[in-house]
């Protein structure tokens, strides 16, 4: 962490190495992940994660699986950091940085539940009933922008 002084000490590097690893295994999983679904697709179910069926997939080479860990991976390497970051501030003694820390950590953790929340309540699912495809949408706005002229090839 940084000191009063400017310098880091043995926690502040750690953390900043975690967060340079977590980004980099991210990337080499993200980038397999979608060489090999380009070469051999395949597809995982919908819905929430079966995280067995996940981790041998991907283990079996399939480029979706891989590229959800490697989504997985970027996601969670913050929270790694922030945590990291707590810890170094605990054993430091430094208990005002340690309560922004859990602060930040709860708040993140704080999205992901919502999120999670919402989606498995269906309202990110798109509705039968909602209207508008994203197509006819934009040739909508398109043509309330200009009266008269609206999808090429149309009056």
């Amino acid at each position: 962490m940084p000191r009063l002084d400017g310098s880091r000490g043995e926690e502040g590097l750690f953390a900043s190495r975690a967060l340079a690893v977590g980004i980099r295994v991210s990337g080499a999983l993200l980038a397999a992940g979608l060489i090999l679904h380009a070469v051999r697709p395949a597809s995982l179910p919908a819905g929430p994660p079966d995280w067995s069926l996940v981790l041998r997939s991907a283990c079996a080479g399939h480029g979706e699986a891989l590229t959800f860990l490697g989504i997985v991976t970027l996601i969670a390497t913050p929270y790694l950091r922030v945590l990291l970051v707590a810890a170094a501030f605990a054993r430091g003694r430094q208990w005002r940085m340690l309560a922004v820390s859990l602060a930040v950590l709860g708040m993140l953790c704080a999205g992901i539940l919502l999120g999670w929340r919402r989606a498995a309540s269906g309202a990110l699912r798109p509705h039968a009933d909602a209207g508008l495809h994203a197509g006819e949408v934009v040739d909508a706005a398109r043509t309330q922008a200009h009266p008269g002229h609206g999808v090429p090839g149309e009056p």
